[in-house]
């Protein structure tokens, strides 16, 4: 039983772990992406801001 506890812990932590590189990726991704159009989103970001 303690065995089939431990496997579980394993797996729910791999899952956590796989969901939280592709969040990464995904935000490196939307990140470089708004570098390559900076001009459109840093002129929005300046009237968000004034």
């Amino acid at each position: 039983m303690i065995r089939i506890a431990k496997i579980t812990e394993f797996g729910s932590r791999l899952v956590a772990g796989s969901v939280f590189l592709v969040d990464l990726v995904f935000l490196e991704a939307v990140f470089q992406w708004r570098v390559s159009t900076h001009h459109h989103w840093r002129h929005e970001l300046g009237d968000f801001v004034a």
